[in-house]
């Protein structure tokens, strides 16, 4: 069984339960403190929880060169943009504070670039990918690709690479 969250609270909860967890929403070094606080949560309820019960979620726009991964990025920030009308005529007027999939990237030279969006050729976003895993202690992670010809590019290059540098984990 496996729980979206990302309050403490909701980790704990998973954590008594012996649930896995994914988490989509925050910086790396809160998704390892969150990892430490399941983690010590579920060993007080009999459950030997680690990185591998943990599941970061990103959006990935991924091509041979930048400049593709840039306009692969431009279409996934289009659809994600749409994605945000629809929800808000819903008659929703915020977007929750708490999920990943929502939050955009204030930092972002385009707007509306999801905060959990990562592009580049399959070596950046290798790692990109593998800098999450070390930082935040998760051993898996939940990837979206938005076109046909990117999840082939990263089930051929970026896929195995991260099993590669990973074996050992």
């Amino acid at each position: 069984m496996w729980l979206g969250g990302s309050s403490l609270e909701t980790m704990g909860e998973a954590a008594r339960r012996g649930w896995g967890i994914m988490r989509n929403f925050g910086a790396n070094e809160e998704h390892r403190d969150a990892l430490e606080h399941y983690t010590k949560v579920a060993a007080e309820h009999g459950h030997l929880r680690s990185g591998a019960n943990l599941l970061i979620e990103r959006f990935v726009a991924v091509a041979e060169t930048e400049g593709d991964a840039e306009r692969n990025l431009d279409r996934l920030v289009a659809a994600f943009g749409q994605f945000l009308a629809i929800y808000a005529a819903g008659g929703r007027r915020e977007l929750p504070t708490t999920d990943g999939e929502f939050q955009v990237d204030p930092a972002a030279a385009k707007p509306n670039r999801p905060a959990i969006a990562i592009s580049g050729t399959p070596e950046q976003v290798v790692e990109s990918l593998q800098q999450t895993i070390d930082e935040t202690g998760a051993r898996r992670v939940l990837v979206e690709t938005f076109s046909s010809a990117e999840r082939r590019l990263f089930a051929d290059e970026v896929m195995p690479a991260l099993r590669e540098r990973n074996a050992g984990n």
